[in-house]
């Protein structure tokens, strides 16, 4: 799918655009798109039966990850 298609959500002041769903993928994974304006993002929170990735394409994103604080650029996983 292109940039900006696909099932679409805004959460939390972020847009997200479901690529593949749990359902297309036999639920192997699921793959959102993101645009995550400055001072945003996903409040803190676990989990539990899953693992979470992302692929930065633009911008700094900031995450804490077992009380550190990482910072990745374009380009980063």
């Amino acid at each position: 799918l292109r940039s900006g298609t696909g099932r679409a959500v805004w959460v939390v002041g972020d847009h997200y655009t479901v690529k593949a769903s749990g359902a297309d993928t036999g639920g192997a994974f699921t793959l959102i798109e993101v645009l995550v304006p400055p001072q945003s993002g996903p409040p803190p929170h676990l989990h539990s039966r899953e693992d979470e990735a992302f692929y930065i394409l633009e911008g700094e994103f900031e995450v804490h990850i077992d009380g550190q604080r990482l910072t990745a650029g374009p380009g980063s996983w």
